[in-house]
């Protein structure tokens, strides 16, 4: 993929993702550890990296 811009906050919606985990969930413990880390300081780090924003 080629990132050829930014779009301006002025003209774009954004997306809020949601994550949690399913009753039928094959092991929701897992699930849940995945929801943890997304979280993290350390995963945060991340996603800011690659132009996300945690939602306030």
């Amino acid at each position: 993929m080629t990132i050829v811009g930014v779009l301006p906050r002025e003209i774009y919606t954004p997306t809020a993702i949601v994550g949690f985990v399913s009753t039928h969930a094959n092991d929701p413990v897992a699930a849940r550890a995945l929801l943890e880390y997304l979280v993290s300081p350390d995963a945060q780090a991340i996603f800011r990296e690659a132009g996300f924003e945690p939602h306030k």
